[in-house]
């Protein structure tokens, strides 16, 4: 198991990041903007005979002493700033075939609207719903079920982040040089191996092909990077799933990682003791305890969602 140690843990439970109500008007409104998108995707421009809103599409004839500003049939939409913000703004409430004088940077425009359509956005439906190919999804209320459990499985993921950033800060460790040697003859038993699968050395690789595969220019430029900084922080993240993950009773041992290699599609293709070369053992370990943090942490402030639907829906 690991070398290291987990001298004080803060409990991720008292760590004062999520802020429920808050948290719920940013998954409430990324739901809107959502069903807005669909709806948005089938609207259509109709014309209007009143006049200029904003976000209507205009037609207009402009006339002026600068030839920029002499335009025939210009469309326009009002509001999205892509012509002109200022001008924009003059030509709301203005009616079709309304002659007005735009004032615009010393400029006289001559601006006649000679057509005003308007977007016209459907109702959202079932069968709109439908149209979006989502497996499972047949109605609107489907709809918001998956879009509430995706947001919300992205925004408790971005929590559960932060608070195991804060719960590292707080707490205190003693983390080994062995375990940090340990996972670095790790990643280079997992680049040593795939650069074989390419007919290479991983010694004799140009700095190109060393920075395509371990994204530093060299493998000691590497080795300096992640003993000093990178390495640490996986382990303190992976004792603090350790810490979490023995109060459930729950462990990753020789079992478990054989087993995850059988149930991974990319480990399909290779041997047990070709696998164990790309993920060795130790390597495993660090990346389970670690993951079963966020997703324990995740999960918690996902029941708290849960629990609050009604906020959100």
């Amino acid at each position: 198991m690991f070398r290291s140690k987990i001298i004080k843990v803060e409990d991720f439970r008292t760590i004062e990041i999520f802020d429920l109500p808050t948290q719920a008007l940013e998954v409430k409104n990324k739901i809107i903007q959502s069903l807005s998108k669909v709806v948005n995707k089938y609207s259509e421009y109709e014309e209007v005979a009143d006049y200029v809103k904003k976000g209507d599409l205009v037609t207009l004839n402009l006339a002026s002493a600068t030839e920029k500003f002499n335009k025939k049939s210009l469309p326009v939409v009002v509001g999205s700033n892509l012509f002109n913000s200022s001008f924009e703004e003059q030509i709301v409430n203005m009616i079709p075939n309304q002659m007005e004088l735009i004032k615009l940077n010393g400029d006289i425009i001559e601006t006649i609207v000679t057509k005003i359509e308007r977007k016209k956005i459907p109702e959202l439906t079932d069968e709109l719903i439908r149209e979006e190919n989502i497996d499972g999804v047949l109605t609107v209320e489907d709809y918001k079920d998956y879009l509430f459990d995706t947001i919300v499985s992205q925004q408790v993921s971005e929590v559960a982040e932060k608070v195991i950033d804060r719960v590292m800060e707080i707490s205190e460790f003693e983390i080994s040089k062995e375990d940090i040697n340990r996972l670095f003859e790790g990643d280079v038993s997992k680049m040593t191996f795939l650069s074989q699968e390419e007919g290479k050395v991983l010694e004799e690789m140009t700095e190109m092909e060393i920075g395509q595969r371990i994204g530093e220019p060299s493998l000691a430029a590497f080795e300096v990077e992640y003993k000093n900084n990178r390495y640490p922080n996986y382990l303190k993240r992976a004792l603090i799933g350790l810490s979490i993950a023995q109060d459930d009773n729950v462990t990753f041992n020789e079992s478990t990682y054989e087993s995850s290699f059988e149930s991974s599609e990319y480990y399909k293709n290779y041997s047990l003791s070709e696998s164990k070369k790309l993920f060795p053992y130790f390597n495993y370990l660090t990346y389970s305890y670690s993951a079963y943090a966020h997703e324990k942490i995740a999960g918690f402030f996902k029941e708290a969602f849960e629990q609050n639907k009604l906020l959100v829906k």
